[in-house]
């Protein structure tokens, strides 16, 4: 193609045909592609609509599109930002002063996606915060800051924040009381010893290419170090009983299996076979303490069971079960939730225990569970006896949690509520 001063542009044809689809608003839902052999294109990329909302409403991800912007290596950074919009299909254009740094591209790619309403940027951490004019902002990288993957949006989706800054941050928050409980010598690892008696074994992901093509796939733990920590998620699993179990698994196939294992290179998640005896152990351990009301209301069985075990042996599952699992109660009768702490900031470090607050923006409570949504706030302003100001000191995933919002409509006036919502909870830098 013709250039400017008479030059001649190299581009793919796919990349033209996805910049064609892409002006015109294609592809629809019927109209899928995959693009997943496409590498090096992504920023391209008109994903479809997985989740049934309207498509008038849905929108393809801006921080994604920053993404890919940013892997391409633009120099002019002003440049990053209009290049951004104009394949996000946004109506707008970038006239303001030159930018500086990466991380102002960054904060104002932030601000777009939220103001659209994406809350992708909420979830985003890493060990330090970006600084904007020599002063620490509420606002990190993401640990993924090469990922073009970030699923589509609704318009408006965010609703909570009531004011935006580079000092700070207001925005509605469910907060978690305290205690956190710990798995260590939990009750359920005797139950889990009856299950696996010896080293719990890793179950391969299935792949379409030859199993010797295994890039895709985390870095290899072995089986004795992945051990502790498949028992400690189990052990909850038996704990919390087989109701949490049934919609921690719900939410597993919704948010994780279907639209992340079961793509790709990979076949779709098949239970293991030979953890079927496990399974019927494990079952029979959730059955134990289960009212009959429950089990009648409660829809798990031996089949879930096995192909529940075999996510938890997969290798990809480790990013959700951890290595400093957290239980929280989520509700005044004893429910709990599973927090798995991703990652830590530099501040964390100074931290002392007793006075960390874990908290979820409200915005955050419908998104995928893959994401980090809860937020461990540490105090930086107080007055009195009143916490003015926070800061974020990590960020973790959060899983199997019941509804949190009609806890706190229920409860959440009650002297002795476990959740509370505060409005236009202030978070600094």
């Amino acid at each position: 193609m013709n250039g400017p001063n008479g030059s001649t542009v190299k581009m793919k044809w796919v990349n033209l045909h996805i910049i064609i689809s892409t002006a015109l608003g294609l592809p629809s839902p019927e109209n899928d592609i995959d693009l997943s052999d496409f590498k090096g294109s992504e920023i391209l990329t008109s994903f479809a609509n997985k989740d049934g909302a309207s498509v008038a409403t849905m929108r393809s991800s801006i921080m994604a599109r920053h993404n890919g912007v940013a892997r391409k290596g633009c120099q002019n950074l002003a440049d990053r930002i209009s290049i951004m919009l104009n394949i996000s299909g946004r109506a707008l254009a970038y006239c303001g002063d030159v930018l500086n740094s990466s991380e102002e591209v960054l904060y104002l790619s932030a601000l777009l996606a939220l103001a659209a309403g994406e809350t992708y940027p909420l979830s985003m951490m890493d060990s330090r915060p970006i600084r904007l004019s020599g002063k620490t902002t509420w606002l990190s990288r993401s640990l993924t800051a090469r990922d073009t993957t970030i699923p589509n949006f609704t318009l408006g989706s965010v609703q909570g924040i009531r004011h935006i800054s580079t000092d700070f941050l207001k925005i509605d928050m469910i907060l978690l009381k305290r205690p956190w409980e710990l798995t260590r010598n939990d009750a359920g690892l005797e139950a889990v010893c009856q299950i696996f008696p010896y080293t719990i074994p890793t179950t391969q992901p299935a792949m379409y290419t030859s199993d010797a093509s295994r890039s895709h796939i985390p870095d290899a733990q072995t089986e004795s170090e992945c051990d502790e920590h498949r028992r400690k998620f189990i052990a909850i699993c038996i704990s919390n009983g087989i109701q949490f179990t049934a919609n921690l698994w719900k939410q597993l196939k919704r948010d994780v299996v279907h639209p992340n294992y079961n793509r790709g290179i990979f076949r779709d998640l098949q239970p293991n076979a030979a953890l079927r005896i496990p399974a019927q152990i494990f079952l029979e351990q959730l059955h134990r303490t289960a009212s009959p009301e429950t089990l009648g209301s409660t829809t798990f069985d031996v089949e879930d069971a096995t192909i529940f075990l075999t996510w938890v042996t997969d290798p990809r599952s480790m990013y959700y079960i951890g290595y400093l699992p957290v239980r929280l109660q989520c509700t005044i009768d004893g429910r709990q939730a599973i927090m798995t702490i991703k990652v830590l900031s530099e501040h964390w470090k100074d931290a002392k225990t007793e006075e960390l607050q874990a908290a979820i923006p409200t915005d955050l409570l419908g998104a995928t569970c893959m994401w980090s949504r809860v937020w461990i706030l540490q105090p930086s302003q107080i007055h009195g006896d009143v916490v003015e100001s926070w800061r974020i000191v990590a960020k973790a995933l959060l899983l199997g949690e019941p509804d949190l919002m009609e806890e706190v409509r229920i409860n959440g006036n009650r002297d002795a509520a476990v959740v509370t919502l505060k409005a236009g909870t202030r978070i600094g830098g």
